[in-house]
Formats: structure tokens, C-alpha cells, sequence
């Protein structure tokens, strides 16, 4: 998390830095070049606050909210520096889901699951590999931990096998069976 804090930061310090084309990307997305710049500001508020916290029940509705001032960003800030935050962000409600202790442990996952797809969506193997390799080994582990996910899996395995089957027949299935490890 320390990482997101830093890699937020610096991202969000190049819009100050080049002060010069936020005023036309912020009359472009119908905002001042004030509302652009109070607009980075607050998310800058939001990116400290998530930094600080290591509750996840604290971090996760600043996440939330982050995602949001980013989305809101989108015709203020650069379309990759926006999409390179809400990698960031995603992944990080991915991890603050992941480390959850309330709640349903199912449920925490299947959050995680689909915060971490999320920022798969803004982070490709070509472009960003070492964040792309970092998603996709967060993403199995929470593929791994999510029991409930693993047992429907079993399950349409188990049916798909028994529906593969010469004449319809059964067969018991060890966990060892090559069926339970192809791709639905």
C-alpha cells in the first residue's frame, strides 16, 4: 500500500507540475481551471488519507471514494495517468478487500476478485508488466483463498465430465482427475 501511496502521489503531482494544459483539459470536461485544480487537490486528500490508514474497514470507502474523484478526473487528467490511478486504486480495494475480517470471508473475496479484475482492465502485460505480473498473482491468490467460487467449479467440472462420458455413464472423480483441472 505504501507503493500505491507513493506511485498515486507522483501521478497526481504531474498535473500540478504542468499547470500550462490543465486549464484547457479542465474547460474541456466543463470544469474551471479552479475546479480542475480543488478537483486534484482533494483526490491528493483522499490518496494521504488512504496512506495513513491501515484498517481495512477505513481504506476501502477511500478507495471507493478515490475511484470515484478519479472517474470524475477523467477529461481533466491525462487518459493513461487516469488509467494508470484507477489500476492503482482497484488493486488496492482488491488488497483491502482481501485483507477483510468482517463481514462474509465469501463475499470479501468475490469483492476482491472483482476489484483486482478491474484493474486488470487498466493494466496489460506489454505496457505495464511488473504491475500486470503483480495483479494476475493477487487475482489467483484470491481466485485460491474464494472456497465457494473452488466448489462451483468442482461442481460444473463434475457435471461437465459426467456429460462428457461415453453413453452418459458416471464415474467417480478423484482429485487427481484431469477434469477437474480444465478450463470451464
Amino acid at each position: 500500500m505504501k507503493r500505491l501511496f507513493a506511485v498515486c502521489l507522483l501521478l497526481l503531482g504531474l498535473p500540478i507540475c504542468f499547470v500550462a494544459p490543465l486549464p484547457a483539459l479542465a474547460q474541456q470536461a466543463g470544469m474551471t481551471k479552479e475546479q480542475g485544480q480543488e478537483a486534484v487537490a482533494a483526490l491528493k486528500v483522499t490518496v494521504e488519507k488512504i496512506g495513513a490508514a491501515t484498517d481495512p474497514e477505513v481504506k476501502i470507502p477511500l478507495l471507493k471514494e478515490a475511484i470515484r474523484q478519479t472517474t470524475a478526473l477523467g477529461g481533466v487528467l491525462p487518459k493513461a495517468q487516469v488509467g494508470e490511478l484507477l489500476a492503482f486504486f482497484h488493486n488496492g480495494l482488491g488488497d483491502a478487500y482481501s485483507a477483510r475480517r468482517q463481514e462474509g470471508r465469501a463475499e470479501n473475496l468475490e469483492q476482491a476478485v472483482a476489484a483486482y479484475e478491474a484493474a486488470a482492465h487498466h493494466w496489460t502485460k506489454q505496457a505495464n508488466p511488473k504491475e500486470w505480473a503483480m495483479n494476475q498473482n493477487d487475482l489467483g491468490t484470491a481466485y485460491a483463498k474464494d472456497t465457494a467460487r473452488n466448489n462451483r467449479f468442482i461442481l460444473a467440472s463434475a457435471v461437465r465430465s459426467n456429460n462428457s462420458t461415453p453413453g452418459g455413464t458416471r464415474r467417480p472423480l478423484s482429485r487427481g482427475s484431469p477434469f477437474l483441472h480444465q478450463k470451464l
